[in-house]
């Protein structure tokens, strides 16, 4: 790519990511970070993408060789990944150092997954029935990008504990903790309830709560990593059922409950489509080396999505080092439904 090409591409993009920062109601010192961050690191990651070698295929021996649509493509997908995890930031609550320390690293995990992704997407021009729009491809990166985030969160409360915000401190002052997490809960000082009766901003939380103590504990991790520090203390405050009955209005409290289990169950895996439930069957019934090996020349998504399959039949999952977790590995539904339809006639055929 021409040197001038290259210089409108990074100014292009780094305005349009400006003008999208001003959506996130971010506090002056947050702007003028995330503003410095989108702007060096675009720059940063044209120029790493200009350089690279080449991306790596299906043959370890003929890396592909980036053209000018590819630079600009994993250009927009690193932007639109680090955008998406300034926004995570930002709804979390997590700023100051913390978000320092933890930035750089999850940039260059989304430029790895960028990259992998515009390998994917090689010459699928002439695969029409193995395509992925740009807008699929933008909610892989965002997924892998969340998914990174969530794990540097919880290595750096393991060493540090919990994250604590200031907008919390006035919560966690005044909260007891619930018998359910592991502790007595304390009457209350104040002598007021938290919220009045009626409907409440709060009757999400006691609703996730009520919600949590029906569910084992792997999926309880996995709902509660979605929250904010200061919003985990509330539901950690209204798992003591008396504070619920105390201070909110149990009707309302309910139709959130409602509400959550009908998520839960669009969600969960009796919900998946036709073809996902398909490809589950055929792998709890055939081997990895069959169906693995009818997907060697695919795109390296969909060998990973069929491999982590296996790896949930398992009980395992992939590792940090590995560069994706299990939940990054989806396929958009109608590619799901083209790779049942291929190994059921390869498994026809043989």
């Amino acid at each position: 790519m021409p040197e001038m090409d290259l210089n409108s591409l990074i100014e292009q993009t780094r305005q349009s990511l400006l003008a999208r920062l001003d959506i996130l109601g971010l506090i002056p010192e947050e702007y003028e970070h995330d503003s410095r961050v989108l702007s060096e690191f675009t720059e940063i990651a044209a120029g790493q993408l200009i350089q690279e070698p080449g991306l790596e295929g299906p043959d370890p021996n003929q890396p592909i060789p980036l053209d000018a649509d590819m630079v600009a493509q994993g250009l927009t997908l690193f932007c639109e990944g680090l955008y998406d995890a300034l926004a995570k930031f930002a709804s979390m609550g997590i700023g100051g150092s913390i978000k320092q320390e933890m930035i750089q690293n999850l940039a260059l995990h989304i430029y790895e997954q960028a990259k992998q992704l515009v390998a994917a997407t090689y010459g699928q021009e002439h695969t029409p029935e193995f395509q992925f729009t740009m807008a699929q491809q933008i909610d892989i990166i965002q997924k892998a990008a969340e998914g990174k985030l969530i794990e540097l969160i919880t290595e750096y409360e393991e060493i540090n504990g919990p994250i604590v915000h200031a907008d919390s401190l006035a919560i966690t002052q005044s909260m007891p903790l619930s018998p359910a997490y592991g502790a007595e809960p304390l009457a209350s000082t104040s002598g007021n309830p938290v919220q009045p009766k009626g409907p409440s901003a709060h009757d999400k939380y006691a609703a996730v709560a009520l919600l949590l103590g029906t569910l084992p504990a792997p999926q309880r991790s996995r709902i509660l990593s979605r929250f904010t520090e200061s919003e985990k203390e509330l539901v950690t405050y209204y798992s003591y059922p008396q504070h619920v009955s105390d201070n909110l209005d149990l009707a309302s409290v309910e139709a959130h409950l409602k509400k959550l289990k009908a998520t839960l169950k669009k969600n969960s895996p009796a919900a998946k489509t036709e073809a996902y439930k398909g490809i589950l069957a055929l792998v709890e019934s055939n081997p990895p080396e069959k169906l693995l090996s009818w997907v060697k020349d695919e795109r390296p998504l969909v060998q990973r999505y069929l491999e982590a399959h296996y790896r949930r039949l398992s009980g395992q999952s992939y590792s940090p080092d590995e560069g994706a977790t299990d939940s990054s590995v989806t396929l958009p539904p109608r590619i799901e439904s083209i790779l049942y339809q291929h190994l059921i006639r390869r498994l026809n055929a043989s």
